[in-house]
């Protein structure tokens, strides 16, 4: 990445907004112009980056590959490998804290944001409640269908399933 996107992607987008929100630190919802250009161009560098990500992915993909994708720095890259190979096997998990849905409805890409993560086929999560805060953002804000095992859409045709790992991940468990 170039320096200018490095600092709107990693310093803005990802720490000033995602983590701080992420950990209950509410977002300032009325701000000057220039305060609300400096978050569209820092979101604009997080999907440059998640962009990025991908081509660097897709450059050692090999098909029967499992992906695993980590933390709130690159939660629009499992839609966009599935965009390239839908039958790839994607996992995403989260290392922070997950927000209530009343917390993260704040954020003016939520939708995005919650989409892109979806398209992982598995969602994992440190504790109970970050992923319950999880579904229930999805259902509240996507209006999608909550199940024991994750989220169903309907639209698509899809399940994510949602499950918390608290130590690590067993991959032949989900594979």
């Amino acid at each position: 990445l170039d320096p200018d996107t490095t600092d709107l992607f990693y310093n803005g987008y990802c720490n000033s907004v995602l983590w701080q929100l992420f950990h209950y630190i509410a977002l300032q919802q009325e701000g000057t112009l220039t305060e609300t250009q400096t978050v569209q161009d820092q979101y604009e560098a997080y999907k440059r980056a998640n962009e990025e990500f991908l081509k660097a992915v897709m450059s050692q993909y090999q098909e029967g590959d499992i992906v695993w994708v980590h933390d709130y720095h690159l939660m629009l890259l499992p839609a966009l490998l599935k965009e390239e190979v839908p039958n790839m096997k994607v996992g995403w998990f989260l290392h922070t804290p997950f927000p209530s849905s009343e917390i993260f409805r704040t954020l003016p890409q939520r939708n995005d944001i919650l989409t892109g993560v979806l398209r992982a086929d598995l969602v994992g999560f440190h504790t109970y409640d970050y992923a319950r805060h999880f579904v229930s953002s999805c259902c509240r804000i996507l209006g999608l269908e909550g199940t024991l095992d994750g989220i169903e859409n309907a639209h698509m045709g899809t399940l994510t399933r949602v499950a918390v790992f608290p130590i690590g991940i067993d991959p032949e468990k989900w594979i």
